[in-house]
C-alpha cells in the first residue's frame, strides 16, 4: 500500500520540514544557542525533507524483504546524502567543529521520528483495509481463503 505518491508528496514535504524546523526552533531555544546561519539551515532542512520523505516514499517497492532491513538502508542512504552534503558545503563556508555531529543527531532523530510515523500509518491503513475486506466477505457470505495482515 503506497501511502506517499505523487499527489501527496508535496504536502507531506511541506508538513515534514514545518515540525522539523519547528523542532529545531524549539531546541535552539531551550539550548540557549541561536543559530548562526538560520538560512542556510532551513534550506538544508527542506531538501533534506523532500529527500527524507523520498526514501520512505519508495518502502512499498522492497516489501519483500524484511522491515527491518529496509529501514536501515533507508537511513544509511539519506545519513550518507548528508553527511557528503556537509562535506561539499564545507568546502564553500566555514563549518562548526560540531556540524558533522549536530546535522547525524538532527538527521538521525527527525528520520526515526517519521520512520515511526509513516510506518504507523502504513499499519493502521492495513488494518482499516483488512476490516473492509472482513464487511465485504460477510456481506457477500463467503468464506475467507488467506492469512490476516
Amino acid at each position: 500500500m503506497k501511502l506517499i505518491n505523487r499527489k501527496n508528496y508535496i504536502p507531506v514535504v511541506c508538513m515534514v520540514f514545518t515540525v522539523w524546523s519547528a523542532l529545531k526552533l524549539v531546541f535552539e531555544g531551550l539550548s540557549g544557542m541561536p543559530d548562526d546561519s538560520c538560512i542556510e539551515n532551513f534550506a538544508t532542512l527542506l531538501i533534506l525533507s523532500a529527500i527524507g520523505v523520498a526514501i520512505l516514499a519508495i518502502h512499498p517497492r522492497f516489501l519483500k524483504f524484511p522491515f527491518w532491513l529496509v529501514v536501515c538502508v533507508q537511513y544509511a542512504v539519506l545519513i550518507a546524502l548528508v553527511m557528503a552534503s556537509v562535506w561539499v558545503e564545507g568546502h564553500f563556508c566555514k563549518l562548526a567543529g560540531t556540524a558533522y555531529r549536530d546535522m547525524f543527531w538532527q538527521v538521525t532523530v527527525g528520520f526515526f521520528v517519521l520512520a515511526v510515523v509513516y510506518f504507523f500509518w502504513c499499519r493502521f491503513e492495513v488494518k482499516k483495509a483488512n476490516r473492509q475486506l472482513q464487511e465485504l466477505i460477510k456481506m457477500t457470505g463467503g468464506t475467507k481463503k488467506w492469512p490476516d495482515c
